[in-house]
């Protein structure tokens, strides 16, 4: 059985996961609900601990979880705006860096 209780699995469901659900629900239009729960799962991410080896993360990992709120920014940015289906690239691209942080982050994982 796989071990799931790692640094990467907390950091992808704890923190890469919400900020692609709350991009998707700033582009939608439901704005507050979107910043709030990007807002709580940071704050939860920062009280369980996801945080707490930060420097011994690689550089990829390092870089998606500092573009959680520039994306979030452009999600507000999308918001402001018509709905249009270009606003699902940004969506995707960010997918693609979050699942590569993850693979990159359970590969280097320091406490498996």
């Amino acid at each position: 059985m796989k071990n799931t209780d790692t640094l990467a699995y907390n950091v992808a469901n704890v923190v890469y996961t919400p900020t692609m659900i709350s991009s998707l629900l700033i582009v939608v239009h439901w704005v507050r609900f979107g910043l709030c729960l990007y807002l709580l799962a940071l704050v939860v991410a920062y009280l369980s601990g996801v945080f707490h080896q930060w420097r011994n993360w690689p550089i990829i990992a390092k870089v998606v979880l500092m573009l959680g709120p520039a994306h979030i920014a452009l999600s507000l940015f999308c918001a402001s705006i018509t709905i249009a289906y270009w606003m699902i690239i940004p969506i995707g691209v960010q997918g693609v860096l979050n699942v590569t942080a993850f693979l990159v982050l359970k590969k280097h994982d320091p406490t498996a």
